[in-house]
């Protein structure tokens, strides 16, 4: 009996010394402020994926060693989906935000869907620029503005350019087509988003 105390007593008194080997206090263990999350390409096509990057920093910057298992999630599945490890994958054109999460804290990024099969002469809208922002044509050539994503945008020509095409007033989900009937310089903006601009030169 007097063993068996012994024996309780020594264990008692190893667990409150920490001979356990445990790791150090969990009063040092730096605290995940934020988190520097990865930028995918400023827009994907229709099947195509992309690997986003998440580390956890602390309230000075530096990366946190092992601040546990990062959760990922999209905003809408629907167009583009986010496995465990990060990987993007484009499913339908729209915009949707891909987030990270670790230790309570979290950081997102917006992701750009466009169709595979645009044809060239096609800009599409992006949350805030056209894409692409220049191209070129030939005279009488048209271009199609592709409003997607549910961002309402708008296309305002500069009227100091003869014979620009009409405006284009707000509107969302839609595609616009517009001719070029002239040769010279037309350059655009979105009204609804500052520095929002583009430029056609029509040959």
């Amino acid at each position: 009996m007097r063993a068996s105390y012994a024996s309780l007593v020594l264990i008692a008194f190893t667990l409150a010394c920490g001979g356990d080997g445990g790791g150090a206090p969990t009063g040092n263990v730096p605290v995940v402020a934020s988190i520097a999350l990865s930028d995918p390409p400023a827009s994907m096509t229709v099947g195509q994926s992309a690997q986003l990057t998440a580390t956890a920093l602390d309230a000075q910057g530096s990366p946190v060693t092992n601040p546990g298992q990062f959760t990922w999630m999209s905003g809408s599945p629907q167009v583009a989906s986010v496995d465990a490890t990060g990987k993007v994958l484009a499913l339908a054109v729209g915009t949707t935000s891909i987030t990270a999460r670790v230790a309570g804290v979290q950081a997102s990024k917006s992701v750009v869907v466009a169709s595979a099969s645009a044809p060239k002469d096609t800009i599409s809208t992006l949350p805030q620029s056209f894409l692409p922002n220049l191209i070129t044509i030939s005279v009488g050539s048209t271009v199609v503005f592709a409003f997607g994503g549910g961002i309402q945008h708008n296309v305002i020509f500069d009227p100091s350019a003869t014979g620009a095409p009409d405006n284009i007033l707000i509107t969302k989900d839609v595609n616009v087509p517009r001719t070029f009937a002239a040769r010279g310089t037309f350059k655009f903006d979105c009204t609804v988003h500052p520095g929002m601009r583009g430029e056609i030169d029509v040959q």
